[in-house]
């Protein structure tokens, strides 16, 4: 929360105050000391302006004006006081609320300024100390005139996203003038810049964004396809290859009685083969075909 000596301030959305980022505290030469700030603003949201003294030598008259328009103001008259504007009195019983708007903006140059006002963007609060009046009060509070909603030039935006509008009307208890005049000149004021989050983060005002919180499966290594263990330290194995003499001289049964038994110590060797379901015709069967003098051609299935 922004802070001068005893004095402080801050922007309130839904009973939260907004963060401030870029706190500076300046004087210029006739002693007028300028605590400035940026807040992130949210098109839609309503607001108020908040502020309080800790310490309290004097009563003092808090002056709020939004993007360059007087808004009213109020006399705080106890310690740690809180004191709040939530918008432009419009008559005793009625104020015009503070909402964040998107700007209206238009390409025709003729129903649009041109020029963008310097404090569009900007609340601020002006203190300085109040006498008030000894006796009775200064009769009921008429209201003020509710600023126009302006539009702006496409060419004039200038890096400024969002405006005040006065649209949604409350209703409260009737208010008076607290009478009194000025003690001295204003010697505090509080400048709020307000720009949607995005944009105070694009330029380095706000911090960025933390990172989001990894899934469950990330950090367990869940997700990331592996190959099973069972299979990494396997090499290619190379096919045994089984060499068929055609020798004239001998019996073709002693032969394919030879092959039976390679067969079976192969399948003895690698007993997985034992439950492989015999597929009939298969177009990719091994077929040996042997040649013999006396029996003629011979074909073993070595599937």
């Amino acid at each position: 929360m922004p802070t001068f000596k005893s004095f402080s301030a801050s922007i309130v959305v839904e009973g939260k105050h907004l963060n401030e980022y870029n706190v500076e505290t300046s004087s210029n030469a006739n002693g007028l000391t300028i605590v400035t700030c940026w807040i992130p603003s949210e098109a839609g949201k309503k607001y108020e302006v908040n502020w309080t003294d800790s310490y309290f030598k004097h009563p003092s008259d808090g002056q709020v004006y939004v993007d360059g328009h007087y808004c009213g103001g109020k006399v705080l008259r106890r310690k740690n006081e809180i004191m709040n504007q939530k918008g432009i009195r419009e008559s005793p019983t009625s104020v015009k609320l503070f909402q964040f708007s998107l700007l209206n903006m238009t390409d025709n140059d003729e129903t649009s300024m041109i020029d963008m006002p310097r404090d569009i963007g900007q609340i601020k609060l002006r203190i300085q100390y109040w006498q008030l009046p000894k006796a009775g009060d200064g009769g009921l509070y008429k209201g003020q005139s509710v600023p126009s909603e302006q539009i702006f030039n496409e060419k004039a935006k200038k890096g400024i996203d969002h405006q005040t509008r006065f649209f949604e009307t409350a209703t409260t208890k009737p208010a008076y003038n607290v009478g009194g005049k000025a003690l001295g000149k204003c010697f505090l004021e509080f400048h709020f810049r307000y720009r949607p989050l995005d944009v105070l983060r694009a330029h380095g005002i706000a911090p960025p964004p933390p990172p989001s919180a990894a899934s469950p499966a990330s950090q367990s290594g869940l997700g990331k396809r592996r190959r099973s263990p069972v299979h990494e330290d396997l090499k290619p194995q190379v096919a045994e290859v089984i060499e068929i003499l055609d020798d004239e001289d001998e019996d073709p049964r002693k032969e394919i009685a030879r092959l039976q038994a390679r067969l079976d110590e192969l399948r003895t060797r690698h007993p997985d083969t034992r439950d492989r379901k015999k597929i009939k015709h298969d177009p990719d069967a091994i077929r040996v075909k042997m040649e013999h003098p006396m029996s003629g051609p011979l074909f073993i299935d070595l599937t």
